[in-house]
């Protein structure tokens, strides 16, 4: 049985101590970096995001207000503590 991918975000915003995470509706990357995106529209130019494989294996950083296009790098590192997150 193969079972998709989920993807989420965890959204940076300088004004802000914690990050805001958000569930993806995306079965892909590329999915996830348009939503990621997406969500980031109402955010201030120093926000920054990382999106993460439901895994927790692969995060990619989006830096920069979303119109400009953004920076994507790939990270390994462990995910963010979130009020909104449950392991």
């Amino acid at each position: 049985m193969h079972t998709n991918a989920q993807y989420f975000c965890y959204v940076y915003d300088a004004t802000e101590g914690t990050p805001q995470m958000f569930a993806l509706d995306a079965d892909s990357w590329p999915e996830a970096v348009s939503e990621t995106r997406r969500v980031m529209l109402d955010e201030a130019g120093s926000a920054f995001a990382e999106i993460w494989d439901g895994a927790g294996e692969s995060v990619m950083r989006i830096d920069g207000p979303p119109q400009a296009g953004g920076l994507l790098r790939s990270l390994r590192r462990a995910r963010p503590f979130s009020r909104l997150s449950k392991p």
